[in-house]
């Protein structure tokens, strides 16, 4: 398959229609010789960006690892840790995110990821604009200077704002400095406290478990930057069996499988594969939804559930980053 791509931009055709009649008996077939490939060579080891044998390797994050017993035993802290280091999974390859993320020391990792010292940041930084979700969702105009490329803003210019240090220790966009804090300033404005809070709430408000899985996503997309792809790397890692815990925390009562990130490695894949679209989020959920249920997976490899989109779709998308495998020590390019 070429991985040469650019999708067509035509994102408002409804999602109406049924893209099974694309997958034919072949693609099908290739579709299970990746995951097979991808299991052999990906599944459960530490260079599988985004899921946890992954987040909890220091070898790869150093300092951002996050303690798995913590996540498993509703721990907060690792779980609002979990939702930082994900949140840096956009237009940059997994192996620039993990340099990213190892080069952090141990004060700036506890500083960025611990919720109640990034409120009091927020609230004694001298700028009104940090201190709730709408000043500094609509007010703050965090950014980098152009020539010295430090943090730098319009709306407060001479205040030594915290959030300067940030978009310059997380070397990403100017205005990114505002991911951790506006994920802390969620916690404490809309989600009761924390993330075990806000699971807590959406499970009492919805019986149904695709209900609660919909707005548990729309939820997690409050945050400053996190899109429906980052959100479903965050939910599905702590909800879906089979991709490195072996009790995720939030599986049960929740439907898991809807949790799907979507990128342009999918798209380059549904592309090759002859789907035209519609280009809408939804659509290309679907049709993963839609081709998952055609690869079952207990016949892959025992033991793992039949019908697992979030796995088929871990497996499409390191096929599809040829940039990515090329740097795993244990991709078979390399043998």
């Amino acid at each position: 398959m070429t991985t040469q791509y650019n999708r067509p931009n035509n994102t408002t055709t409804d999602v109406q229609y049924d893209p099974s009649d694309i997958f034919t008996p072949d693609t099908i077939d290739s579709v299970r010789a990746i995951v097979d490939w991808y299991i052999r060579n990906y599944w459960k080891k530490a260079h599988d960006g985004g899921l946890f044998p992954w987040l909890s390797s220091r070898d790869q994050l150093g300092e951002m690892a996050v303690s798995i017993e913590s996540v498993l035993n509703g721990g907060d802290q690792g779980l609002f840790k979990v939702l930082i280091v994900l949140s840096m999974f956009q237009r940059l390859r997994d192996t620039f995110v993990t340099r990213i993320l190892r080069s952090f020391s141990e004060e700036a990792a506890a500083e960025l990821t611990n919720p109640g010292f990034l409120l009091d940041l927020a609230k004694s930084s001298g700028c009104p604009h940090s201190a709730t979700q709408e000043s500094l969702r609509n007010v703050c105009d965090l950014m980098k200077d152009g020539a010295t490329r430090l943090g730098a803003c319009s709306t407060n210019p001479n205040c030594p704002c915290y959030l300067k240090r940030h978009t310059v220790l997380l070397r990403r966009y100017g205005h990114f400095g505002k991911v951790p804090t506006s994920a802390a300033l969620a916690l404490s404005e809309d989600w009761g406290g924390s993330l075990t809070a806000l699971k807590a709430r959406v499970f009492q408000g919805h019986e149904d478990p695709l209900a609660r899985a919909k707005v548990l996503e729309r939820e997690i997309c409050r945050v400053w930057r996190i899109d429906k792809k980052v959100a479903c790397m965050f939910l599905s890692a702590v909800s879906a069996p089979d991709l490195g815990l072996e009790t995720p925390p939030w599986q049960v009562g929740i439907d898991w499988t809807w949790f799907l990130p979507i990128d342009v490695n999918i798209d380059r894949f549904l592309h090759n594969v002859g789907w035209s679209g519609p280009w809408t989020y939804e659509a290309r959920r679907k049709a993963i939804h839609s081709l998952s249920e055609k690869v079952r997976l207990g016949l892959i490899k025992s033991g793992l559930k039949d019908y697992n989109p979030r796995l088929v779709l871990q497996a499409i998308n390191r096929f599809m980053s040829k940039s990515n495998r090329r740097e795993a020590p244990s991709d078979c390019s390399l043998l």
